[in-house]
């Protein structure tokens, strides 16, 4: 199918030979972003976003041709603390106890990294780790935990040292984790050139040296991809560059966005047809974000006085170029047909999808029925191939056992498909420890791998939804019911298949300054092979909005039940209550909110009855070439024992303070500001644990080049 759409993509290009080209437009608007983000030490994050948009349209012949061209360059970088710091920040503190405690494992991880230091190029992977293992143990144990646990700290003192701490210790403790597999599953004569390259990168870190550290987190991720599966132990290797990966993300990600959309449209015969290709390539210098996609739509639409009809067919490919991200690699197929009946003042909607997603390097939960003959002859041959091979007694033993009567054959034998793919799974993971000990050629177990590798399931998933629409007038008003099936499959992993039905009936009715408007909705879920998820929803809401002189009065009534026919602890009452008004005079808006909501398990006596009360407070003013806004809210969250839902009884649990403080304008006329100031406090005071502050300033410059 899809090679007779491209055929037919082609074909309308080809309508263009030999005909007039007409230039209608081309428009150019590069423009920039810089921003700044704060926390209560200092910038948290900056980052440069520049970006070339290109939109050219023109026609050739009877067809219009739109070219649509987009390059996103982003540059973003993290602030990078040192033990310094914090030790700035301790030294701010009053004379205590903990103070010197602090003092105390900041100059252990401090004499531990001058240890990595003064041992020069040279030291060994177990010397660097057993190093590592005490920055990180200072950190985590006798600092954050210290911080964490104390209850003398002020809460602005507590959250500056947990905000330097964290990432810090978070920084060293990857490094140790990398340094531990190298450590473990590296042959002899690597160890030495890896604990060089981590050696730079805890001593950059130490410095505070951003740039190096990215570059040597760049050049472990390299080397472990080289050394994958020969001197490091493939699995260990991936899982090397991912940690390197992440931190490489935690610090800086900068990269390079190019997007390209082709457009075609023409009308054939009284018919609309419209074609379409894209490209899009995200290139980062850390690898993980590194995708191609790749995009194909053909889509034809007649419409008349009366009706409507259109077929769209959608191809996309997403391909991640790096390891590190293979199982998201995926082709999607959508077909779309809708229909559309207008007999005013009735109208009719009724449409059909269909979508399958393969993803080629994910491997899924059990083989496919449909499949599993294909796969026991495939063991069968597997079989044959080890025996074939004559190895040792050992690892013929342990492979022909995840293959045969005892693993995967057996498994399929007795229908437990999944017992199967772990079975093949198992052998897949020996073959690659026999190859690492010695035991096989590596030719040899690569070959068996990737056939193995075949007869394991992938990924796939059928959706099919079927929604229809019918509206028409009823009481003064207008009425809309809505119903829609819809079933997605799962060949790989039967116990997520599931068939949702719904229906919805909406009510609108305008008078000269009321609104009256509501929905009934009842929604059925079904597993067929997970029986105990099944759910069924039953939900309505009322609402009443009233215009006055100055704005508007709104009050929504809302409720909600969830149930689970075998699983009963699981359901769930929802009510919420809202009260809306709305004022606007001179140039300023306003909104002042209300609401409350009850969340009750109404069969499980051991989770409290839940109520949730918010007041806040939205106000915009035009202010100096921009908009300036204020909001502020209280949440208030109470707990009411399940037995008792006597109110006075409620016990206050937690208490949430937030405010904002924003401007957005122009200060010159290709240049926006952003400006935004937020505060939030939480205090818990059931758990003061919970407590937390959080202060953060937020600056935005948008340029148009």
């Amino acid at each position: 199918m899809t090679a007779v759409l491209v055929i037919l993509f082609s074909a309308l290009l080809a309508v263009c030979v030999g005909s007039v080209v007409l230039s209608q437009d081309i428009n150019l608007e590069p423009y920039a972003t810089l921003s700044f983000t704060n926390d209560i030490v200092g910038i948290t994050e900056q980052e440069f976003d520049a970006i070339l948009p290109v939109d050219v349209s023109f026609s050739v012949g009877s067809v219009d041709i739109g070219l649509n061209g987009n390059l996103d360059a982003v540059s973003s970088q993290t602030r990078l603390d040192t033990l310094s710091v914090l030790r700035a920040e301790v030294a701010a503190l009053p004379a205590s106890a903990l103070k010197d405690a602090l003092n105390l494992s900041l100059s252990q991880a401090d004499a531990a990294i001058d240890t990595i230091r003064n041992s020069g190029s040279g030291i060994s992977i177990d010397a660097l780790y057993n190093q590592m293992k005490i920055i990180e143990s200072a950190l985590d144990k006798y600092f954050i935990d210290l911080v964490d646990d104390s209850v003398d700290l002020l809460p602005i003192s507590k959250a500056r040292l947990l905000v330097i701490a964290k990432p810090i210790e978070q920084r060293y403790d990857y490094l140790k984790y990398i340094t531990n597999k190298i450590r473990l599953y590296a042959r002899d004569k690597v160890k030495a050139e890896f604990a060089a390259l981590l050696r730079l990168s805890v001593l950059d870190l130490a410095a505070g040296d951003g740039a190096a550290y990215c570059s040597g987190l760049l050049g472990i991720i390299a080397r472990a991809s080289e050394c994958r599966g020969t001197t490091i132990k493939e699995e260990e290797a991936d899982r090397i560059r991912y940690k390197a990966d992440l931190l490489l993300r935690k610090v800086a990600e900068n990269g390079v966005n190019r997007a390209c959309d082709v457009d075609l449209s023409t009308t054939i015969a009284g018919i609309d047809v419209d074609g379409a290709l894209s490209w899009e390539d995200a290139n980062y210098r850390a690898p993980s974000k590194d995708v191609h996609t790749y995009g194909l739509e053909v889509a034809a639409g007649y419409a008349s006085d009366d009706w409507d009809v259109s077929i769209d067919y959608q191809q996309e490919r997403r391909d991640y170029t790096d390891r590190l991200k293979d199982n998201g690699d995926r082709t999607k197929h959508s077909l779309d047909i809708s229909v559309s009946r207008d007999l005013d003042p009735r109208n009719v909607d009724l449409s059909a999808s269909f979508d399958d997603e393969f993803y080629p390097n994910d491997i899924d939960q059990e083989i496919e029925a449909a499949r599993v003959t294909e796969v026991r002859v495939g063991i069968s041959d597997l079989l044959h191939r080890v025996y074939e091979l004559h190895l040792t007694a050992t690892v013929e033993n342990r492979l022909v056992k995840d293959l045969g009567e005892d693993g995967a054959l057996g498994a399929l034998a007795i229908e437990d498909r999944g017992e199967a793919a772990d079975c093949l799974e198992d052998f897949v993971d020996h073959l690659l420890d026999a190859e690492w000990n010695g035991d096989m050629d590596r030719d040899a177990s690569q070959s068996l791998i990737a056939i193995a590798r075949e007869l394991l399931p992938r990924r796939r998933i059928y959706d099919i939804d079927i929604p229809l629409s019918v509206g028409f007038p009823f009481g003064g008003g207008d009425m809309t019911a809505d119903i829609e099936w819809e079933r997605k499959t799962y060949p790989a992993d039967s116990p997520l298949d599931h068939e949702t039905s719904t229906g919805n009936v909406s009510y609108t009715r305008d008078e000269s300054a009321l609104t009256v408007s509501g929905y009934l909705k009842r929604e059925e879920l079904i597993y067929p092979h997970a029986t105990k998820k099944n759910r069924s929803l039953r939900e309505w809401e009322g609402s009443v909005e009233n215009d006055l002189s100055c704005g508007d009065l709104t009050l929504t009534l809302f409720h909600q039940l969830t149930a689970y026919p075998l699983a009963r602890l699981k359901d769930q009452s929802v009510q919420r209550l809202d009260l809306d008004l709305s004022i606007d005079f001179a140039d300023v808006s306003a909104v002042l909110q209300w609401t409350n909501k009850v969340t009750e398990h109404l069969n499980d006596a051991g989770k409290p009855i839940v109520q949730v009360t918010e007041m806040g407070f939205n106000a915009d003013w035009d202010v100096a070439q921009g908009t300036l806004s204020a909001s502020l809210s209280d949440e208030r969250e109470w707990n009411t024992d399940h037995a008792d839902t006597n109110t006075i009884e409620r016990t206050l649990v937690k208490e949430t303070y937030q405010a904002e403080l924003s401007w957005d304008g122009k200060i010159a006329d290709d240049l926006d500001l952003g400006l935004s100031l937020t505060w939030e406090s939480v205090i818990g005071l059931v758990d003061p644990s919970k407590d937390s502050t959080n202060i953060a300033l937020q600056i935005q410059l948008d340029l148009a080049l």
